[in-house]
């Protein structure tokens, strides 16, 4: 219940940041794809699955934090710097 309030509660504000920069939009969308080609690449690991006889290997979290981080720190940067990258 605490975390739907939560989410109720800055679903407006996200709403408006996102419309007035579009860069965060796709960077949202970004995220979103490699959070499920993660998810779907520890799930083929997990079950031993074999792709052109090579075994899937886990991709270590730490990477995907990294990129997240960094994304949202340039991203971030060229909104304070007015940059307009699109």
């Amino acid at each position: 219940m605490i975390s739907i309030a939560v989410k109720i509660g800055f679903s407006n504000p996200i709403r408006k940041l996102t419309n007035h920069n579009p860069t965060m939009q796709f960077l949202g969308l970004a995220f979103l794809i490699l959070i499920d080609f993660m998810l779907i690449k520890e799930r083929a690991h997990l079950s031993h699955n074999e792709f052109f006889e090579n075994s899937v290997i886990a991709i270590l979290k730490g990477y995907l934090y990294f990129a997240i981080a960094f994304s949202l720190f340039v991203v971030f940067l060229t909104l304070k710097l007015k940059i307009s990258v699109i």
